[in-house]
């Protein structure tokens, strides 16, 4: 009803003061209810209320040009002049006022669709570290184009470590105290990994896994030996809240490897094999502080490290399994010394 009002009155007004001039444009005020319908409801429902404002219009410019024609009205000239200038100023305020209040409406949504937009990449960013900290990034990579992850790798050498002793200790802990001791020794053995080149695959209750070799290059064995000591030099330095030594064992084993994405909601990156199944073997064999090696590990490390064994075990599906126990570095050959020359005196 007040839409209507607003559209019907001021063409009333200029058809009772005579004309256009004479009313001073008095019908211009009509044009604030299409505007007043687009802002509070919509540009679609505001088209019959132009349609209709256009049409009044046209109906005014017929009624001055047919009906009014040779009338006179006795409206003073500066009475017409000072209405006109009231009529046209009272318009295009608020016309200026309802499009400085769409502009900064606009601006408001901007400034919040930019906010949503940061907040989206942050947590965009957040998904990704999340993801990273699961997969390898190659892999990670992979699985967002929504590839599918499985790969062989011809040569991977595995590592399994595990904390000794470490269940009978923790049913001694409250589990404050063992998710902390466990958050502290794996955090550091991640990072040892980085340092190294090495990707740790996963974790495994009180122990890991990590492999090297699986994105190619020279090396990576010996970096892969590299992280069991540094492992167990980290365990060493360490002691459980109610001062109980920690410490280590690892395996080794060196060979093809399948490798692959499995799940689709709580996925998780894994490697498959008869390798991994025999590095585990050498972890089980290894006493506290020792590394296991298998025959192909240990092929790759002899020219640098000292072994002793063999010490066979039987293992399911994979008959005698061989593990050899690492020693240490071996001992850097002595150079010759150095002859010096003989004196002019002796050769006289």
């Amino acid at each position: 009803m007040q839409v209507t009002l607003y559209l019907f009155v001021p063409f009333a007004l200029q058809w009772s003061m005579g004309n256009v001039v004479t009313a001073s444009a008095v019908m211009l005020w009509a044009l604030l209810a299409p505007i007043g319908v687009m802002v509070l409801e919509g540009p679609r429902q505001s088209i019959p209320w132009f349609v209709a404002c256009m049409a009044l219009t046209a109906l005014s410019g017929f009624f001055d040009w047919f009906i009014t024609q040779g009338s006179a009205v006795d409206v003073p000239l500066h009475v017409v002049a000072v209405f006109f200038v009231l009529n046209f100023a009272a318009v295009s305020t608020v016309v200026y006022l309802l499009v400085g209040c769409f502009a900064r409406e606009r601006e408001r949504l901007g400034y919040e669709l930019r906010l949503a937009n940061d907040r989206l990449t942050e947590e965009q960013e957040r998904s990704e570290r999340l993801l990273l900290n699961v997969l390898p990034g190659r892999v990670a990579e992979r699985l967002k184009r929504q590839d599918t992850v499985a790969d062989g790798h011809a040569e991977v050498t595995v590592l399994f470590a595990g904390l000794v002793g470490f269940t009978p200790m923790a049913e001694r802990m409250p589990p404050a105290e063992v998710i902390s001791m466990l958050g502290e020794r794996f955090t550091a053995f991640d990072e040892a990994a980085q340092a190294l080149g090495v990707e740790k695959i996963k974790t495994l209750g009180d122990g890991c896994m990590a492999a090297g070799g699986r994105a190619g290059g020279a090396g990576a064995c010996g970096a892969v030996a590299a992280l069991a000591s540094r492992m167990n030099a980290l365990a060493a330095t360490c002691r459980s809240p109610s001062g109980e030594p920690i410490s280590v064992h690892v395996g080794l084993a060196t060979g093809p490897v399948s490798a692959g994405v499995i799940g689709r909601t709580k996925f998780a990156y894994d490697l498959w094999g008869s390798t991994v199944n025999v590095a585990s073997r050498p972890c089980d064999l290894a006493t506290p502080g020792e590394v296991r090696v298998d025959a192909a590990t240990r092929a790759r490390l002899e020219r640098d490290w000292a072994f002793e064994g063999p010490v066979s075990r039987f293992a399911m599906g994979l008959g005698e399994v061989q593990a050899w126990r690492r020693v240490g570095l071996r001992a850097a050959p002595a150079r010759p010394a150095p002859q010096r020359p003989a004196s002019s005196a002796s050769r006289e």
